[in-house]
């Protein structure tokens, strides 16, 4: 499945420029799509999501006067504290977000990227990307996963929908998450082989983080 993701990301990855993280601005999200993203509580910059997705659902306080609630869709597979606030919720395995992209961006008139899927994730895709057309340039589309053939389909399923220079801004990069995962199992491999003689960790916690960290 991750290498059928994969080639079908690479189809439509050259319609993008330089990988970047872009600044989201759920506060003009009517429409917000969560593939597995826990934005409020640990996705990025969740302590700016959590606010402005707040504002969102309260239309009687929002900043701008205009009395409108966004509607949530959120996509997971642990319960999380996004996905205990969402409008639906669809419980899915790790392994099938990327089916779940796909199914979203042929729903919402994209590429078909022949990625089967359940019928019942299906169904909560198709009324996801009801929402999402209803609100094109108005709605916005996040993944938490670490993977690159996912987030390529989420830029595509963004694309489509012109979210584009309105609720996500490219010419304000985030800088967060910007780690190699290669880079940190080759230098792990490296400790435990005794070729590094003293090793300075600031601001994080291996052992506890990682995977492997026993």
């Amino acid at each position: 499945m991750q290498f059928l993701i994969l080639l079908c990301a690479k189809q439509i990855e050259e319609s993008f420029g330089k990988a970047v993280i872009p600044a989201y601005d759920f506060s003009r999200a009517k429409a917000v799509v969560s593939i597995d993203a826990d934005f409020m509580a640990n996705w990025l910059m969740h302590t700016k999501y959590n606010v402005d997705y707040a504002e969102t659902r309260n239309p009687e306080k929002r900043a701008d006067g205009d009395q409108w609630m966004s509607k949530h869709f959120h996509f997971e597979s642990v319960m999380s504290l996004t996905g205990a606030n969402a409008d639906s919720r669809c419980p899915i395995k790790p392994s099938e977000q990327g089916a779940v992209a796909a199914a979203i961006l042929k729903h919402i008139g994209g590429k078909d990227l022949g990625i089967a899927v359940s019928d019942e994730i299906d169904a909560y895709a198709a009324n996801a990307a009801d929402k999402l057309k209803e609100h094109k340039g108005e709605s916005l589309v996040v993944a938490g996963a670490n993977d690159k053939g996912i987030q390529v389909i989420v830029n595509a399923i963004n694309n489509t929908l012109n979210n584009y220079g309105k609720t996500i801004d490219l010419d304000n990069e985030i800088y967060l998450k910007q780690a190699d995962d290669a880079l940190v199992e080759e230098l792990v491999n490296d400790v435990i082989a005794g070729d590094v003689g003293a090793l300075l960790i600031y601001g994080a916690n291996p052992v506890y983080t990682l995977p492997n960290g026993s």
